[in-house]
């Protein structure tokens, strides 16, 4: 969980400062990781929560891709 938040708050700093490319490269990282870790077999509450994490990831790489 630390390294979600540690994620959250560096791609918030970075759009923040207009380092737009360097929150992708992590946004996209960080989907990578998700789907390795869904690619276990993992199930129930760990499941939505990567679906969850996926799908934010996705719509800020979205946001990021308008400015």
């Amino acid at each position: 969980m630390n390294y979600v938040n540690k994620r959250y708050k560096e791609t918030a700093q970075l759009m923040r400062i207009n380092k737009q490319a360097q929150a992708t490269g992590i946004l996209k990282e960080y989907i990578i990781l998700l789907s390795d870790y869904e690619g276990q077999g993992i199930e129930g509450a760990e499941k939505e929560w990567t679906d969850k994490e996926i799908g934010w990831a996705n719509r800020t790489l979205d946001r990021i891709s308008r400015i």
